[in-house]
């Protein structure tokens, strides 16, 4: 039927739209991140530099957990 039709296709759209929307919410956070630097200091941190990496004991840590794991 066509009301059908143009029901799924407003859904579609909308879908679309909505779809759109989110992806420039996303780049927005993104840029803001990375301008902020708040995105260089997350992944600085994650690679275990940085001023919160810990002591020289969470270091050594780190490399002990890193052995032991096994290669892929």
């Amino acid at each position: 039927s066509g009301s059908v039709e143009t029901a799924v296709g407003s859904l579609a759209r909308l879908k679309q739209r909505q779809d759109e929307q989110d992806a420039k919410l996303e780049a927005a956070e993104e840029l803001a991140s990375q301008s902020s630097g708040s995105d260089l200091e997350r992944r600085l941190q994650d690679a275990g530099i940085g001023a919160k990496s810990g002591g020289a004991e969470d270091v050594l840590a780190r490399l002990k957990a890193k052995n032991q794991t096994p290669a892929q």
